[in-house]
């Protein structure tokens, strides 16, 4: 896992292209609200949302994008789980 309060880091292309292609999504008029959440480069959590939010889709997308997140961070969360309960 790298550092989290590295200035010197270099954009993630994945997170580049990401917004890119939500941006584009945006100005052609297919994308009409948005969520979003971060984590930047001197390790602070930053989230905003703008436009036409349906709440509770968006709250559906939001806990599709957890599930997903701790699928994908599964050895992430078993460690921590095991430190938790270690103790």
């Amino acid at each position: 896992m790298p550092d989290p309060i590295d200035l010197e880091r270099k954009p993630d292309e994945n997170v580049v292209a990401l917004a890119e292609r939500m941006l584009e999504d945006a100005k052609s008029g297919k994308l009409q609200g948005i969520v979003i959440a971060g984590v930047t480069n001197y390790g602070h959590v930053i989230h905003s949302f703008a436009g036409e939010i349906r709440l509770f889709s968006m709250i559906g997308a939001i806990e599709s994008a957890k599930l997903e997140l701790f699928l994908q961070q599964g050895d992430v969360v078993r460690a921590l789980v095991r430190e938790m309960t270690d103790n």
